[in-house]
């Protein structure tokens, strides 16, 4: 075991003594850190080629301008996205309503939703029972909006209101359920579904 380590450390030895004597006869030199730092400060700013970081004031100036311009770029097409979306996009009304809309029927989505893990609206026609639950979660939930409940502070009426309002934007509008039109009462759905009709 001694033999093979002085065996590794005379290998060693002799590497060194070569690698010495080879720098010496062909004259290169080690760098030290005097020399990478002084290489350093003529990368930042070398007043021998007048060059900054690598670059002549030139090409800096190409280069940054090469940059603003290609932000401006970016900066403008957003701008003209974002006018067009707001051109097309009404601040008070979707784009698309009724049978125009993705949407189609979204509220038959929420209500009535008897079972939340499904949103088949299925009964039998004639059938008073197969369709009564329906009927009162319709119910339940326009009650929410009866105008004696709509009373207080908080609520405020904005039939009157046609454009976007810029004031009590803490407040709520007041809601009347007459505005879904006759067929959306409870007695005028029963009827509705008895006869076949669509829901309203």
């Amino acid at each position: 075991m001694a033999s093979g380590v002085s065996h590794i450390s005379a290998y060693s030895a002799t590497s060194s003594a070569l690698y010495q004597s080879t720098l010496a006869s062909t004259g290169i030199q080690r760098e030290t850190f005097g020399d990478r730092m002084t290489q350093t400060k003529n990368w930042i700013y070398n007043g021998d080629v007048g060059t900054v970081m690598g670059r002549t004031p030139l090409d800096w100036l190409i280069y940054i301008s090469c940059i603003i311009i290609f932000l401006a770029a970016l900066i403008s097409m957003s701008v003209a996205f974002c006018a067009i979306f707001y051109w097309i996009i009404d601040w008070n009304y979707p784009t698309l309503q009724g049978a125009a809309s993705i949407l189609q029927t979204p509220g038959i989505g929420f209500r009535p939703q008897p079972d939340i893990g499904t949103t088949l609206v299925r009964f039998v026609k004639g059938d008073i029972s197969s369709y009564v639950h329906y009927l009162d979660h319709i119910e339940a939930y326009i009650q929410y909006y009866e105008n004696e409940l709509q009373q207080g502070d908080n609520y405020i009426d904005c039939s009157e209101i046609r454009t976007r309002r810029t004031e009590n934007l803490n407040k709520v509008c007041q809601f009347d359920p007459i505005v879904l039109g006759g067929d959306c009462i409870k007695q005028q759905i029963m009827v509705l579904m008895m006869d076949n009709h669509a829901f309203c």
